[in-house]
């Protein structure tokens, strides 16, 4: 029995001890083959909007006034081989240490996604990271900024 819980006790350290960011995680799979991988930084975003001065109908992309897009992590492993997601299903994370608390969570035998945002004092989040990991869908999408609550719905999931 002692061997058991000892041997329970040092696999559950080394699963914490080897679970990663979700940046690193982005960062291992973005050069797999058939994978897709964009970021949009903040200087890019600001060109796009057109500067200083330049208004963007926040309402088009379901943004209120208050809330904004810095920048954006992509990574689409859909064409990539079974063996990739399936390594990339089975990544361990650390989501608590980077700030991020659970949003939804939703696991069935075949597939798994979830969405974490990261909380702001003022009652709205940083950042928003949806993670889907798939027979066919698999990837993440990572947004940092300002959002409010309603925002999830729109580029959660």
């Amino acid at each position: 029995m002692k061997k058991t819980l000892l041997c329970l006790t040092a696999l559950l350290m080394s699963a914490t001890l080897h679970a990663q960011t979700i940046r690193q995680v982005i960062d291992k799979y973005r050069f797999c083959p058939k994978a897709n991988y964009s970021y949009v930084s903040k200087g890019a975003i600001e060109l796009i909007k057109g500067g200083e001065g330049s208004k963007i109908d926040l309402a088009s992309l379901g943004l209120t006034d208050e809330e904004r897009v810095d920048s954006i992590y992509l990574l689409d492993l859909d064409n990539c081989s079974k063996k990739i997601k399936r390594q990339f299903a089975h990544e361990k994370i650390n989501w608590e240490a980077e700030g991020f608390t659970p949003f939804t969570n939703v696991a069935d035998t075949a597939d798994h996604a979830a969405i974490y945002m990261i909380p702001d004092t003022d009652g709205s989040y940083k950042t928003i990271a949806t993670w889907i990991a798939g027979k066919k869908e698999c990837g993440v999408f990572l947004l940092y900024g300002r959002f409010d609550e309603h925002t999830y719905l729109l580029y959660g999931m």
